[in-house]
């Protein structure tokens, strides 16, 4: 919720048009900030998914990164 006076500062939040506009306040900032967030929908999470398989990587025993690298394995 913007304080009052936001409105008079610039937040006019009543003439927002477009979807996903929105003023905020930071703090130590006098002005209201106006912002603009996207809709991220299940179908658009699934889709970015579909794409995306994780890397595979070869086992490295331990002993080996530890004579690698010096390392102490207590």
């Amino acid at each position: 919720m913007l304080d009052r006076g936001a409105r008079d500062r610039g937040a006019k939040a009543d003439k927002i048009e477009i979807q996903g506009v929105a003023f905020v306040e930071v703090d130590g900032q006098p002005e209201p900030v106006r912002v603009r967030f996207c809709h991220v929908t299940d179908d658009h999470i699934t889709a970015l998914c579909e794409g995306w398989r994780p890397e595979t990587f070869e086992a490295v025993p331990a002993e080996q990164l530890l004579a690698e690298f010096g390392g102490d394995a207590a």
